[in-house]
């Protein structure tokens, strides 16, 4: 009977040393721009917050609907949220911020999210334009209403990517460590049956 609460216990244990692993990866839990959101005005700079400390980045970028990379000119990092200067300020959009980083746990991990910006116009621009052009406002209205609601679907599909964090390979370490605790106590037994 000794032997059996052994082995019982043993599987409990690594268990837990699994779970605990899986749960130590840092997943990012907000942003700024935040997740499909459209920004107005200049944005110069993006950041995220997540659910631990962070050691250090390894890459943030942001990429324009082009594809053109917008690479980060200075990066900070303050306990659980990475900041980073873009190298120019964003004109009107979309884009998809990348960042890879070292959790509390030391580990790689990545992610991305989606925003969109609308650069502020001018005053002087909007003053002209504003009249005799209410035919135009609301048409632009109608179609910018469309444009939030493409941007708003996109976001919502994408959210799983920006918020993985890694979690796989921590999901696919538990499982793997499960069966090799069920191999193990099935061949205890047996073995002791025998």
């Amino acid at each position: 009977m000794g032997k059996r609460f052994t082995t019982i216990l043993a599987a409990f244990v690594m268990f837990i040393v699994f779970a605990s692993t899986v749960q130590a990866h840092s997943t990012m839990t907000s942003s700024d721009p935040e997740e499909g959101s459209v920004a107005e005005g200049e944005i110069s700079s993006v950041s995220m917050t997540f659910d631990t400390d962070i050691q250090q980045e390894e890459d943030i970028y942001v990429e324009n609907e082009e594809g053109e990379r917008i690479d980060a000119e200075e990066i900070s990092i303050e306990n659980d949220t990475v900041e980073a200067s873009l190298s120019e300020t964003l004109s009107s959009g979309d884009y998809t911020a990348y960042w890879e980083v070292y959790g509390a746990d030391g580990h790689l991990v990545d992610g991305q999210f989606e925003f969109s910006v609308e650069a502020a116009a001018a005053d002087d621009n909007a003053e002209e334009n504003s009249e005799g052009s209410e035919a135009g406002d609301d048409s632009s209205a109608a179609e910018n209403e469309d444009s939030e609601t493409n941007e708003e679907e996109v976001g919502a599909a994408g959210a799983d990517d920006g918020n993985s964090g890694g979690m796989s390979g921590g999901v696919i370490a538990l499982v793997v460590g499960l069966a090799v605790v069920a191999i193990a106590a099935i061949v205890f037994f047996a073995r002791k049956r025998a």
